[in-house]
């Protein structure tokens, strides 16, 4: 959570992963990470620009999807995001976005 602003977007593959604010983020985080899976990614260099004090970034990726048990699952993922520096210099995500290409 304390990579995200104060009121956060957060948007996946899915219909349902879909979060706004804080307290949906944190819902939506509780709930993926309850799974009985991890998930890793492997990024390519992203495709970043910043102006001021907001940047953003798209990257191609793997997601890898690692059970409990059995075999790795790797898939094709896009990931992008907006994030805005702070007075003290930090930068939080404004709004990430995960997903599998059509």
């Amino acid at each position: 959570m304390a990579l995200f602003s104060k009121d956060p977007a957060l948007f996946g593959s899915g219909a349902a992963e879909v979060a706004y604010g804080t307290s949906g983020l944190r819902a939506f985080l509780e709930t993926f990470f309850a799974q009985s899976f991890a998930v890793g990614w492997t990024w390519e260099p992203p495709f970043a620009r910043r102006y001021g004090e907001v940047a953003w970034f798209v990257s191609v990726a793997t997601a890898y999807l690692l059970p409990e048990e059995g075999d790795v699952t790797s898939l094709q993922y896009r990931l992008s995001g907006v994030l805005h520096e702070q007075a003290g210099g930090d930068w939080l995500f404004e709004l990430f976005n995960g997903s599998v290409p059509a």
